[in-house]
């Protein structure tokens, strides 16, 4: 609530876009485009799979019922309380499930994942749906459920993990390591086990029909944005762990704890009495533990692009259940601190935390006093905007275009290709000339975050953010830009291209 109220007091400001992470707009500009008949694109003519279905998908409906995009930004941060609040929800139950108490040490434990987690929802990714899914599919199986035997609870199971892939494609590996794990708590008969698996894919079928749609479509199984980071040659390659230290960051600072706590966890799964019985261990806990190192290594194998903030998703989700493990492995402890919360310093807590609740809240209401500040890719955005105005025609931007592309009202070609097809990531594959590829796109304004002077020319890079392993196209350009653009974090210059100049 207290975050619901802080982002929705300067929700009348412009700068209310900027509260947004700009890779959300990746999701927003296609949306958009899909309600005006323009089909999945970013740009407005090539279509792209570049996003995550389920999310894609109720942004588009938000988009359809408010009749714009920046319209659809108001009920989506309902949809981010929402999310929040079902993160609470879960969270607190699956702590209290493992404490055996539905004290105050579940709902600390609720409310420090909760926390958590909206440090990194509230930029408007698709983690969103991806994180409660998957916390309550550990907390079905804490409850008896999930465990593929009944034919009613396997088909809902299978539902359940399709909306799970659907959500984030990725997450397929906490499903197949939940399937196992399932199947391995009891001996299986031929029979038996195609039933089972029938089950499960009938529920299931959803992600067949995406897989398909993306084949006969796009040309691949899964988003091109990706494939776009998966260009890197070699098997080891060492991606950018960007920012991930000791900071004023507050999303860094959270994610220190939950590495600790669910090392410890995984230990005392493996190792310790949890009170759990065979399948609550196999199929609840370890999955969702072991999930964040299977997911990371697969990254570390497959890519050398940065980690960005919503790439802590499978920490978020393991969150309560290792902190509630990390818990019982100091039972004194714990017990000494529960007999304190059960007496007078309970209710001396309530009242002081219901006293802060209110204050915040009262704080945050007032809000839109401080004006919201704006970030630097948003304030490139509108300058850049403005300039179009007497400068009409196709742009092309590579890292931070996905705010530019919201606000700007011409195409724009995604230059990193998470918003491109398979044809325009032949171009970075084959390390193409980058003005041979803006002149073959009919380009006619190219942007630049990352060129850098030579001599009395500029070189440009694209895409910028990728690592040393991953190939890029290079371009030389021998002329003024028309446009440069610092503030105090960045500088961004802009080209006019020859068609541009004709």
């Amino acid at each position: 609530m207290i975050a619901l109220v802080k982002r929705l007091a300067g929700a009348t400001s412009e700068n209310f876009i900027g509260t947004w992470s700009d890779d959300f707009f990746y999701y927003l500009k296609p949306a958009m485009n899909v309600v005006a008949g323009k089909g999945a694109t970013f740009d407005g003519s090539i279509s792209t799979n570049g996003y995550h279905p389920l999310w894609m998908l109720l942004i588009t409906l938000l988009v359809a019922v408010t009749g714009s995009g920046a319209a659809a930004l108001f009920p989506l941060a309902f949809v981010v309380a929402a999310t929040t609040a079902a993160t609470f929800a879960f969270s607190q139950r699956l702590a209290a499930r493992l404490l055996g108490t539905r004290g105050l040490a579940s709902l600390i434990i609720a409310l420090y994942s909760t926390i958590y987690f909206y440090t990194i929802a509230k930029h408007g990714m698709e983690i969103n749906f991806t994180v409660p899914l998957m916390m309550y599919m550990a907390l079905r199986v804490l409850d008896g459920k999930g465990s593929l035997t009944e034919t009613r609870d396997t088909i809902a199971t299978g539902a359940l993990s399709g909306l799970l892939v659907l959500s984030r494609t990725d997450s397929v590996i906490f499903v197949a390591m939940y399937v196992l794990a399932a199947l391995s708590c009891r001996p299986l008969r031929p029979g038996d086990a195609l039933r089972t698996g029938l089950c499960f894919m009938l529920g299931f079928f959803p992600v067949f029909v995406y897989l398909a749609f993306n084949i006969h479509y796009f040309g691949g199984l899964l988003p091109v944005s990706g494939a776009a980071k998966q260009l890197a040659v070699g098997a080891w390659r060492h991606p950018k762990f960007r920012g991930y230290e000791f900071s004023n960051k507050l999303h860094y600072a959270f994610v220190f704890p939950v590495l600790a706590a669910n090392a410890l966890a995984l230990a005392v799964t493996v190792f310790g009495k949890t009170g759990e019985g065979k399948l609550e261990r196999r199929v609840g806990l370890l999955p969702i533990l072991i999930f964040p190192q299977a997911f990371y290594l697969l990254q570390i194998c497959m890519n050398d692009w940065p980690f960005w903030d919503w790439y802590l998703y499978p920490w978020l989700a393991a969150a309560p259940i290792a902190l509630s493990l990390s818990a019982l492995s100091v039972p004194r402890l714990l017990r000494r601190f529960e007999l304190w919360a059960q007496g007078a310093g309970l209710r001396r807590l309530s009242a002081l935390c219901a006293a802060a609740i209110a204050v915040a809240l009262v704080t945050v209401g007032f809000d839109y006093r401080t004006p919201i500040a704006q970030s630097s890719i948003h304030t490139f955005a509108i300058a850049l905007t403005e300039f179009s105005k007497t400068h009409p025609g196709r742009y092309a931007m590579g890292d931070r275009a996905g705010m530019v592309g919201f606000l700007l009202p011409f195409p724009l070609l995604q230059l990193e290709g998470l918003m491109e097809d398979r044809k325009f990531l032949d171009n970075i594959r084959k390390q193409r000339d980058l003005g041979e590829v803006l002149d073959e796109y009919g380009v006619d304004y190219y942007a630049s975050s990352g060129a850098q002077p030579l001599g009395t020319c500029y070189r440009a890079t694209e895409p910028k953010q990728a690592g040393p392993s991953s190939p890029r196209m290079v371009g030389t350009f021998c002329q003024e830009p028309v446009l440069v653009y610092q503030d105090a974090h960045d500088r961004t210059v802009v080209f006019a291209l020859k068609r541009a100049a004709r």
